[in-house]
Parts: C-alpha cells; sequence; structure tokens
C-alpha cells in the first residue's frame, strides 16, 4: 500500500521530485521495431499483489496503466525503440502485459528483456511473475534474471536481426531459447561479458582475449582489448597511476580511457 511514495517537500530537491519505494525496483523492458511516434500503440500494463501468481490473475487488478511509446531520436532516426515498465521482482506481485489496441497480441518479433545481467549474477537470480498477451513465459509466468540474451547486445551493437522473435523473455515459439550461464563474480573480477556463440565461429577464438559474436559468426575483441587479433590490453596500455583505476573492461573496447 505504501511501498513506494512521491518524495516529500523534505527529500523532493534531493531526488528531483522522484518517486521513493522501499522495495527494489527492476526493468521490464519490450523493443519494437519500425514503430513510429504516429503509428505505435501504447502497452498496457496489470498489476496484481496476491502472492498467487500468474494463475490467480482474476478479477479487477490492483493496478492498471497504460505505458506510451518511446524512442531515442526522431520517427525513421533509430532502431532503439519500445517501452519500459518498472516492476518490483519476487512473488508477491504478478504482471500482464498487452497492447490497448486490437487483438491486444504483443506482435511475435518483439523482445522482452527483464532486469539485467549484473543483478542476478554479482547478487543472486531474480524472478519476476509475468504474464504475455499471445506469448509463453513458461511454467507459472516465471521469469528469471537470467533468461536469454543472445543477439541482444554484443559490445557497441544493438540487438542483431537474428534477436527478433527468437530470443529474450517469454518468446512466442513453444519452445523457449535455454536461460544464460550463470557468472562468479567472485572469480571474474565482476566483469559480465558480452553473449557469446562459440560453436557459431569456424576458428576457436582467444578465450582470453576475444569472443565468438552470436551475430556475425566471427572473433570479436572482449571488453578491454583492441588492435590486431584484439592483441592490445587498453588498461595495459592506459598506465593508470596508483591513484586510478582503468575502466575499460567494463565500459568496452570503444570507451575513452581515464
Amino acid at each position: 500500500n505504501d511501498v513506494c511514495t512521491l518524495s516529500t517537500m523534505e527529500y523532493g530537491a534531493r531526488y528531483d521530485g522522484g518517486i521513493l519505494c522501499k522495495v527494489p525496483l527492476r526493468a521490464l523492458k519490450i523493443y519494437t521495431r519500425d514503430m513510429t511516434s504516429g503509428n505505435a500503440p501504447s502497452l498496457h500494463i496489470d498489476i496484481w499483489a496476491n502472492s498467487l501468481g500468474v494463475h490467480g490473475q482474476t478479477g479487477t487488478p490492483d493496478a492498471s496503466q497504460d505505458i506510451s511509446f518511446h524512442q531515442i531520436g526522431g520517427d525513421g532516426e533509430t532502431r532503439k525503440q519500445g517501452f519500459s515498465v518498472p516492476v518490483i521482482p519476487g512473488t508477491t506481485y504478478s504482471y500482464h502485459i498487452s497492447l490497448n489496441t486490437g487483438d491486444r497480441v504483443i506482435p511475435n518479433s518483439w523482445i522482452i528483456e527483464f532486469s539485467d545481467p549484473v543483478m542476478g549474477n554479482r547478487w543472486e537470480e531474480e524472478l519476476i511473475q509475468l504474464a504475455v498477451q499471445g506469448r509463453n513465459c513458461g511454467e507459472h509466468g516465471m521469469v528469471s534474471s537470467q533468461h536469454d540474451r543472445r543477439f541482444l547486445w554484443s559490445g557497441d551493437d544493438f540487438i542483431d536481426d537474428d534477436a527478433w522473435g527468437n530470443h529474450g523473455a517469454c518468446v512466442s515459439s513453444l519452445s523457449l531459447p535455454p536461460d544464460m550461464p550463470t557468472l562468479d563474480c567472485s572469480s571474474n573480477k565482476g566483469l559480465v561479458g558480452s553473449a557469446e556463440c562459440p560453436d557459431l565461429c569456424l576458428d576457436e577464438c582467444d578465450n582470453g582475449n576475444s569472443f565468438c559474436h552470436c551475430g556475425t559468426a566471427t572473433c570479436q575483441c572482449k571488453t578491454g582489448f583492441g588492435g590486431i587479433e584484439c592483441s592490445v590490453d587498453l588498461c595495459a596500455a592506459a598506465r593508470c597511476s596508483e591513484h586510478g583505476k582503468c575502466a575499460a573492461q567494463y565500459l568496452g573496447s570503444s570507451s575513452i580511457l581515464p
């Protein structure tokens, strides 16, 4: 009931008049394509707080809202477009998303992403109970923060063509793609690398400096490496003093070195 509240006069300036919550919030993202500001529908979300999961989504929901379409730049200028909704992970709340037009079905080609790779690997797996109009979200609608992300992001590239309709959470096909493998951050310096598809590359990639890119089926440099055959260690080249740290491994090979 009072899980989230508007900033008070006391804290409004500090938090830019935003919403303060007593629970963790994660992003539920729906990536669209070929939409424009003039023809894009709104996303409708219903929320139940009865701890009964998707099977308890009956009667009047506890909350409902229409989410407007958003894109980076103007019409035709970007591929980055869709919807984003803050959600609460766990078993108390369950969510149902649909469109507010026609048969309300989410198009099969659109991609759904919950949370991000960092949360599930750095701390622990998170779950959301989700039903998607026209989609299969697996047993009991439980979507993991470790869900499939192959082809979604790789280095500086945004969503490979093979991702649309085939990857992400709640894929419309009968068989869901497998979850991403869990990484041990304690032995990996806290780094979360790009999704890899080693079986696609004809030549074996150097596991230390490069990885097999899922979209192009070629070996590409891991974050923090560049040059011929990814032989340049950007952090070694940065020569940071004892008062600085190199961020290239976290920001990518195209990042400006500190």
